[in-house]
């Protein structure tokens, strides 16, 4: 093995060590220092954690440091650029899954399949519903219902009048609390365009969600890096 292949594969064994090692420190300190179901709740999101970045490894890092070791240093800059742009990309759309994942933690449709709710961990929002047009649902204004404070409280669902709201947590012994129906539902908005409906740019700015926003810029980001990459291996 050459001296640059050596020194390499010395920084990988360097990196896992230094990386394992504050891991589980990490976890111990967090173990001695929140409840059980706080604990549970930070090792649901260290393991999606950790299985992001083995997948992340395995698509650019790993093959750059097996295929790579012995050529030479142009290559090996263009294949390190390559990597970083995957490792990136694939960090972005990790992240905004996490985001979607995180904002909605529990969902219900009444028994008459006239409302739809979805809740985080403060507030439930309920949608009317007409037949399964989920996304015509989604489009319009909802009805904003806070909840309780409840350890980990995910789970929601209608009461037998199809209007209250049942929501608890995962803690034991978890207590079951019935929310009264609050607001007015007007009818689902429906998701076919009309004709000749054209909304202005101030408009479509105005009802632009943070999540697409989020999302266009991460593209947009995905983007640039990759034309910049693509200009620099030009160059070299």
């Amino acid at each position: 093995m050459s001296a640059p292949a050596l020194r390499r594969a010395s920084w990988n064994l360097v990196d896992q060590v230094i990386s394992s090692g504050t891991n589980a420190a990490l976890s111990f300190l967090i173990a001695r220092s929140v409840s059980s179901a706080d604990f549970g709740g930070f090792a649901v999101a260290f393991t999606v954690f950790s299985l992001v970045i083995g997948v992340s490894r395995a698509v650019s890092t790993s093959p750059l440091s097996v295929r790579f070791t012995r050529v030479q240093p142009g290559e090996f800059r263009e294949a390190a650029a390559a990597g970083v742009g995957t490792a990136f990309t694939l960090g972005i759309v990790s992240g905004l899954g996490c985001l979607v994942a995180g904002l909605v933690v529990g969902g219900a449709v009444s028994a008459d399949g006239q409302r739809l709710a979805l809740r985080t961990y403060t507030d439930a929002y309920v949608w009317p519903l007409t037949g399964s047009d989920v996304v015509g649902a989604l489009s319009g204004s909802p009805v904003r219902v806070p909840l309780p404070d409840s350890p980990q409280g995910e789970a929601i669902a209608f009461a037998s009048n199809d209007r209250d709201l049942l929501v608890s947590g995962e803690g034991l012994p978890a207590a079951v609390t019935l929310l009264p129906a609050a607001g007015t539902l007007a009818p689902a908005a429906a998701t076919a365009p009309v004709a000749g409906d054209t909304a202005a740019p101030a408009e479509l700015a105005h009802s632009m969600s943070p999540l697409t926003a989020g999302l266009i810029a991460a593209v947009v980001a995905t983007a640039l890096v990759w034309i910049a990459g693509k200009v620099r291996r030009r160059r070299e």
